[in-house]
C-alpha cells in the first residue's frame, strides 16, 4: 500500500463516521461556521498465521509487506457569509504517518534493503465558493483542491451544484473535478526513477426525495476515469521459486487507464422527532474487474439535554482485480499483490456523539466519536476523533 493511499484511507473513514458525506445541499444557507477537530487513526496487520519459507509471517492479501501505520491528524474548517446570496468554504487538514517499523527481507532476494516506509507530513486543503444566484433555490459552488505530501503533489479544480424544487421536497446535485498529480517516487531499492503523472476526471449526479415528513431517499451515481500511472513503486511483487522461497521482487505493473463507476442508494426513517433510522448501500465496478458491495445501517436518538447519539455497522465485501497474483513463479503483463485490490470481506462499527451548547450568538457543538474495522484478511484498525464548532 502506498503513503498517497494510506492517509486517503483513514481520511475517508474520518469524514465517513463524521457524516462529511452529505451531498452539497446539507449546508444551511446563511451558516457561517468554524470547526476545529483532531483525529487518530491506527491500522495494524499481524498476518494470517502461516509463515513463509523465510520464516517471515504472511501478511494481509500480501506475502510480505505488512499494511500497519498510525495516522494522526488536525483539522480547520470555515464557512463565512459574505454576503446575502454568496458565502466563502475553506478546510485543510495537516496529518501525520507512521509506518509500523521495517519489514525484513528475505536473504533469498539479491541486492535488498527495507521494506519501510518513511514517515511523512500530509497537508490536504480545499477552498470554495457557495453562490446562489437569483434566491434560495439554487446553489453553484466552484472551488479548488490541493494535496502535498513527499513525493506526490495533486491538486485541481472543482464544482459543486444543487438545486431545489417541488416546494423543497427535491433536490438535484453533483459534483465535477479534475485531479492532476505530480508523482516522484523511489523504488524498493531506493532507486530514483523518473516523474510521473495521474490524472482523474470525475462526476457525480444524484436526487434526494423527501417522500413525508419521516421519509426521504437519496440516490447518486458517480463516474471517474484516471489515466497515467496507476501503480506505486512501492507496491513491489514477491516472485517465489519452486521450493516456495521468495526470489525476486519486482515492481507491480497496472495499466495507465482505470474506468470506475459506482453506484449509491440511501434511505432515512425518523417515527419521532430527533429519532431516525438509516440504510445506504452502494455498488463499485470498475476497467479492472473489481466488484466491490458494502450496507451500512444507523441509528439516531436524543440522549441528554439537546446531546445526540448516532450508531452505525458497515458491511462490505470485495472480489480482487483479474492481476492480483499470489505467490507467482513467472510474471507476465500485469499484476500486483496489494492487498486492497485483493478480495475480503470487511465490518466497520462506529459511534458519534454530538453535544450542543449555546453561548449568547453562537451555537457550540461537541463531536467525539470513535470507529474501526475489521477484514477477512486480518487487516483491523481503530479510530477516534474530537472536535468542537461554532455557528452563527
Amino acid at each position: 500500500m502506498s503513503d498517497r493511499r494510506l492517509g486517503l484511507a483513514a481520511v475517508a473513514l474520518l469524514a465517513t463516521a463524521l457524516g462529511f458525506s452529505e451531498p452539497l445541499h446539507a449546508e444551511a444557507p446563511g451558516e457561517s461556521r468554524i470547526a476545529v477537530d483532531l483525529y487518530y487513526f491506527g491500522q495494524r496487520d499481524p498476518g494470517d498465521g502461516s509463515q513463509t519459507v523465510e520464516g517471515t509471517s504472511r501478511r494481509g492479501g500480501n506475502p510480505l509487506r505488512a499494511e500497519g501505520f498510525d495516522y494522526g491528524a488536525g483539522g480547520l474548517d470555515l464557512r463565512f457569509q459574505v454576503a446575502d446570496n454568496v458565502a466563502l468554504r475553506g478546510n485543510g487538514v495537516v496529518g501525520w504517518i507512521k509506518d509500523e517499523g521495517e519489514h525484513p527481507i528475505p536473504e533469498t532476494v539479491p541486492d535488498a534493503v527495507t521494506g519501510a516506509s518513511p514517515d511523512l507530513l500530509t497537508l490536504d486543503s480545499q477552498i470554495n465558493v457557495d453562490w446562489r444566484p437569483g434566491g434560495k433555490d439554487t446553489q453553484i459552488s466552484p472551488g479548488f483542491f490541493y494535496h502535498h505530501q513527499k513525493g506526490f503533489f495533486s491538486g485541481g479544480p472543482n464544482l459543486d451544484f444543487a438545486h431545489t424544487f417541488a416546494g423543497g421536497n427535491s433536490v438535484v446535485f453533483g459534483n465535477t473535478s479534475l485531479r492532476a498529480a505530480l508523482i516522484r517516487q523511489r523504488r524498493w531499492t531506493d532507486e530514483r526513477i523518473p516523474e510521473d503523472w495521474r490524472v482523474s476526471i470525475n462526476a457525480l449526479v444524484g436526487w434526494t426525495q423527501y417522500w413525508s415528513p419521516s421519509w426521504l431517499t437519496t440516490a447518486s451515481l458517480r463516474y471517474t476515469r484516471q489515466s497515467g500511472q496507476l501503480h506505486s513503486r512501492w507496491n513491489y511483487v514477491a516472485v517465489f521459486d519452486e521450493f516456495g522461497r521468495i526470489a525476486l521482487l519486482v515492481d507491480e505493473n497496472l495499466p495507465r487507464r482505470r474506468h470506475r463507476g459506482q453506484l449509491s442508494l440511501r434511505a432515512r426513517y425518523s417515527w419521532a422527532v430527533g429519532y431516525s433510522a438509516g440504510l445506504d448501500t452502494s455498488l463499485y465496478v470498475d476497467q479492472w474487474s473489481i466488484l466491490h458491495t458494502s450496507a451500512e445501517a444507523s441509528f439516531e436518538m436524543p440522549i441528554f439535554d439537546g446531546a445526540r447519539l448516532r450508531l452505525w455497522y458497515r458491511f462490505s465485501a470485495q472480489d480482487e482485480t483479474k492481476y492480483f497474483v499470489r505467490a507467482p513463479m513467472q510474471l507476465n503483463g500485469y499484476f500486483t499483490q496489494d492487498s486492497d485490490l485483493g478480495s475480503f470481506a470487511s465490518h466497520s462499527p462506529g459511534l458519534l456523539v454530538s453535544v450542543p451548547l449555546k453561548r449568547d450568538e453562537l451555537s457550540w457543538i461537541l463531536r467525539f466519536s470513535t470507529y474501526g474495522f475489521y477484514r477477512t484478511d486480518r487487516v483491523f484498525a481503530v479510530g477516534g476523533h474530537a472536535g468542537v464548532a461554532a455557528t452563527w
